[in-house]
């Protein structure tokens, strides 16, 4: 089946090939057709969400930081925007940036688990593990089931020299179907 024989000039088409192309991990496809989406509907903040995580993906960070601003800029209260380009902002190592808009995300949503992970790399990223424990413990205690969270707790837990509880957090990462490989693919 070849998406692009879908309503070649179809705006609706244009999104549904985009959908399909992302979730094929075809990311370049999908770029371009959310980008001629977004040309002939500028405002679809769901249109650049989408872009973003194929830029993502493609480790484009920058581009995926931009369309997360562009979502802030056009819903302004869009918690997971916020928490998007907070995530993205700490694969550049802009963890101050991260922070910023992963504290934005929960002021406006503080239920939610992924924003309490966001913040605690930017927080591990600055160097301040005890601040990164209590939001990765937040995680777990609001019933996360990313072992992406167990495995940065890990990792903090080895820097503080923690090794027992290092260890049982990569166990328990790893139960959860963990795997350390491509960089950025679990959030946001």
């Amino acid at each position: 089946f070849d998406p692009a024989l879908i309503q070649p000039y179809s705006v609706q088409a244009t999104f549904l090939r985009g959908s399909i192309y992302l979730t094929g991990k075809e990311y370049e496809k999908a770029i371009a057709n959310y980008s001629q989406f977004i040309t002939r509907r500028p405002t679809s903040t769901v249109a650049y969400t989408r872009r973003a995580a194929a830029y993502a993906r493609l480790r484009k960070y920058e581009l995926a930081i931009k369309d997360f601003s562009q979502v802030i800029k056009l819903t302004p209260t869009d918690a997971m925007a916020y928490n998007g380009r907070g995530w993205y902002s700490t694969k550049l190592g802009e963890y101050q940036q991260a922070l910023a808009d992963c504290n934005k995300a929960i002021e406006l949503k503080p239920d939610i688990s992924a924003f309490y992970d966001s913040r605690g790399v930017a927080y591990a990223g600055l160097g301040e593990h005890e601040k990164a424990l209590v939001d990765y413990n937040k995680a777990i205690e609001l019933g996360t089931t990313s072992g992406e969270v167990y495995h940065n707790r890990g990792l903090t837990h080895a820097e503080l020299g923690n090794q027992e509880k290092a260890d049982a957090d990569f166990a328990k990462a790893k139960e959860l179907g963990y795997e350390e490989e491509e960089e950025g693919q679990e959030q946001p």
